[in-house]
């Protein structure tokens, strides 16, 4: 950040990886946890360090910064009980799905989270924000629209966007500020 304190996320299996007083979750939750850990600027201690998982398989693959020091995480998760907030664009896990969310600049709380992804498998692998708060999300996608069903099995994607079908393809999604929708989403693959 504009400090110079470096912001990290992860995957971890341990129960004792380092958190701090304060922060939004101090316990690992269950197989592998994601942890989210700010660094002073020196290097010497921890502004914060948290985890946020569920009882499955999570993973962070990417974090991004804002202005004002709010971490956004993007990764994956196969938790059906993920934190996810309320008015989030998507509070229901569907498979392995990835994840979008956004701390508070304290670590101390969520300003959103929400699951990303639709019946197959999804994946955050990266993440930017802008200046107005919209983040920036991209990945890969295993979920495809059947078309022997009326249902929309795919991953999300909006009106007029770029590609709306596909499978075993690249995502871009923009989520808006309070990460309770998309400003746009779109398959990108062959």
């Amino acid at each position: 950040d504009a400090q110079g304190s470096a912001y990290v996320t992860g995957e971890t299996f341990s129960a004792t990886f380092p958190t701090t007083a304060g922060v939004f979750d101090r316990l690992h939750n269950g197989n592998g946890d994601v942890f989210v850990t700010k660094l002073n600027a020196s290097g010497s201690g921890l502004e914060y360090s948290t985890f946020i998982g569920g009882s499955q398989l999570d993973g962070a693959v990417a974090i991004a910064v804002d202005a004002q020091g709010s971490a956004y995480v993007t990764g994956y998760t196969f938790s059906p009980d993920f934190p996810v907030t309320a008015g989030a664009f998507d509070t229901t896990r569907a498979g392995l799905d990835a994840f979008v969310t956004k701390f508070t600049p304290d670590g101390a709380s969520l300003v959103y989270s929400t699951f990303l992804g639709g019946a197959g498998h999804e994946q955050g692998q990266g993440i930017a924000v802008d200046a107005g708060g919209n983040a920036y999300v991209t990945g890969l996608t295993e979920s495809f629209d059947s078309p022997f069903t009326s249902a929309n099995e795919g991953f999300p994607v909006t009106a007029g966007a770029f590609q709306t079908k596909g499978s075993f393809d690249a995502f871009v999604t923009k989520l808006n500020p309070t990460g309770s929708g998309l400003v746009y989403s779109t398959y990108l693959g062959g």
